[in-house]
């Protein structure tokens, strides 16, 4: 998946994906955390977080189980290329 164009559009994706982590028992709002992992079957995520969860997968935020999911850490240089 790839970011929209439009600011508002990206954060319309951001509440949306947000949203979807809120209702997932496996995902903590941590507003200091981008993503990380708390334990193997649970994460952190903060707005910025959720969207870069939703683009790591093509699960359901609202559902994803950590466990199929290969990579329970992201940071910011995962998403500048080289």
């Amino acid at each position: 998946m790839k970011l929209p164009d439009k600011k508002s559009e990206i954060l319309e994706l951001a509440i949306a994906d947000f949203e979807k982590c809120l209702i997932n028992p496996n995902i903590d709002i941590e507003m200091d955390h981008w993503l990380e992992s708390s334990t193997a079957a649970s994460c952190q995520v903060c707005l910025a977080g959720a969207v870069m969860l939703g683009l790591q997968t093509n699960e359901d935020l609202a559902t994803i189980s950590l466990f199929n999911f290969d990579k329970v850490s992201i940071e910011p240089r995962d998403f500048v290329s080289d």
